[in-house]
């Protein structure tokens, strides 16, 4: 899966798009130039990265067991995969990342901040989707 890095240091900051969003929807919908700032002076690189909710929570034709599955498999790549990736590109050290995206991205972004407090120790949601009612209904697997 592709990631989009903007700037060359500063705090990390993984970027979820909207859901069944791509890595490039936040240049597109003009989120990078509006931060651009802060990107430039150094002070935060943007790690953007795909949604795989069209696989998940959004796949309509799945039982919310398979998306809840489907969605531990991106939790999986992000902690797995993608940060790896962020600390070797700060000479490989246990840095901690922020964590910030819109609507279906609030959600991850809010997510991965609770549920990783070893990589994340900041959040910015906006927007975010807290109830997942609407994607698996009252499906509770205990």
């Amino acid at each position: 899966m592709e990631v989009v890095v903007y700037g060359e240091r500063g705090k990390p900051v993984i970027v979820f798009p909207s859901q069944g969003g791509h890595a490039r929807d936040y240049e597109g919908f003009g989120m990078v130039h509006a931060v651009r700032q802060f990107v430039e002076s150094g002070r935060v690189r943007l790690f953007c990265v795909s949604s795989i909710d069209n696989q998940s929570w959004a796949n309509w034709d799945a039982r919310p067991e398979q998306r809840a599955l489907r969605h531990e498999d991106y939790d999986r790549y992000i902690v797995a995969e993608v940060y790896p990736f962020i600390s070797s590109e700060y000479r490989g050290q246990q840095v901690q990342c922020m964590t910030t995206g819109c609507s279906m991205g609030g959600y991850h972004a809010a997510n991965f901040f609770f549920r990783h407090p070893d990589i994340f120790d900041c959040v910015i949601s906006l927007s975010g989707l807290f109830q997942l009612r609407m994607f698996i209904g009252d499906y509770v697997d205990l």
